[in-house]
Order: structure tokens, then C-alpha cells, then sequence
């Protein structure tokens, strides 16, 4: 896994959980988690993935997540 995956992982790792301690929105808040599962499994530098156009195309990656994403890799923070 690249330094860019585990730190964009633990980002949305923590933004899940915090989602799910203050009981907002499940499903957005499992979104996450899974997406950070699956930022730590991806053996492909997801700036690479970003590129290509490929988020979209992952498990689970909806738009929000990918805009969420593409605005990390370009500035290192989203809304």
C-alpha cells in the first residue's frame, strides 16, 4: 500500500467513525469505513487510480466518495 493510500484510509477511517459515534449517518458513515478497507487492500497508488478516471469503478465508490477523493489528492482536504 502507497503512503497516499494509508493516509486517504485513515481519513475516511476516522470521519466513519466519528459519523458513527455521533450517530449521524449510518450508511454514509459504512461508506467510509469500507472505502478505508479497500484504500488499505488497493495495491495500486490511488492517485494513479484518480488519473486514470477509475474511482467510480471501485466497490462502492460513488460519486461523493470520488469527488471527496479527487479534492484530497489535489489540495489535501475536503469539505
Amino acid at each position: 500500500m502507497t503512503a497516499k493510500n494509508q493516509e486517504l484510509a485513515r481519513v475516511f477511517e476516522e470521519i466513519g467513525n466519528l459519523l458513527l459515534y455521533l450517530n449521524e449517518n449510518r450508511f454514509a458513515a459504512l461508506s467510509y469505513l469500507r472505502y478505508a478497507r479497500l484504500l488499505r487492500e488497493l495495491e495500486e497508488p490511488i492517485e494513479e487510480v484518480a488519473r486514470r478516471g477509475g474511482l467510480e469503478s471501485l466497490p462502492g465508490v460513488g460519486e461523493a466518495i470520488a469527488s471527496k477523493t479527487r479534492d484530497y489528492l489535489a489540495s489535501g482536504s475536503f469539505a
